[in-house]
């Protein structure tokens, strides 16, 4: 372990420093929170996590490193901290929040020491259960954004055979008539617009 605090702004250097990095950070925080978000307790309060704050606690667990040579490790091990983060508290069965120092060193007053994550890759009947109700979710948003759209449209064409359990992106494409390239542009299509409908259904059940 460094005896030192790191100086971040010349390790991270390969993604534009310190501050570059850490916006860097914060968005793919975003994408995290989005990501494991759902209508499950445990989903809900993911969706209220603060992306900066997983910054500053990626930020703090960064002591276990054992070397700071190589910026990209740095940068990657940040944001395996930050997924981390969000997946415990995914599957947690406590949600009391924590509190950690943003710096090696004397704790910050009012923060409390935190031992290592929990192995939260192990499966469990809850996190089974769990799984069942964010898919189940997910067909319901798919199922909702298809009666929004255009009867027989494209859109509304490729979310059927989704619901019906088709996943080749060739196969599908050949179903619906199109080439391979103009799926990829649908399904862009369909993702942007069934991940705008999930943040307006999450934002309602906050």
């Amino acid at each position: 372990m460094p005896p030192e605090t790191p100086d971040l702004d010349r390790i991270l250097a390969c993604r534009g420093g310190y501050e570059q990095a850490t916006e860097k950070l914060a968005a793919y925080a975003v994408i995290v929170i989005r990501k494991r978000s759902g209508p499950t307790k445990n989903g809900l309060a993911v969706a209220r996590l603060d992306p900066k704050e997983l910054v500053k606690n990626a930020i703090a667990r960064l002591v276990e490193m054992e070397s700071f040579d190589d910026g990209e490790a740095v940068f990657f091990q940040l944001r395996r901290h930050i997924d981390n983060e969000v997946h415990c508290l995914q599957k947690s069965k406590n949600l009391e929040p924590r509190s950690v120092a943003i710096a090696a060193g004397a704790p910050v007053e009012g923060s409390r020491e935190v031992g290592e994550p929990e192995d939260c890759n192990a499966p469990d009947a809850a996190d089974v259960l769990e799984r069942e109700e964010e898919n189940k979710f997910n067909r319901d948003l798919l199922r909702k954004q298809q009666s929004l759209d255009k009867a027989n449209n494209h859109e509304n064409v490729l979310i059927g055979h989704i619901l019906d359990e088709w996943t080749e992106r060739s196969e599908i494409a050949e179903l619906m008539g199109i080439t391979v390239e103009q799926y990829d542009i649908v399904y862009k299509r369909v993702c942007r617009a069934v991940r705008d409908l999930k943040d307006a259904t999450l934002r309602k059940a906050v």
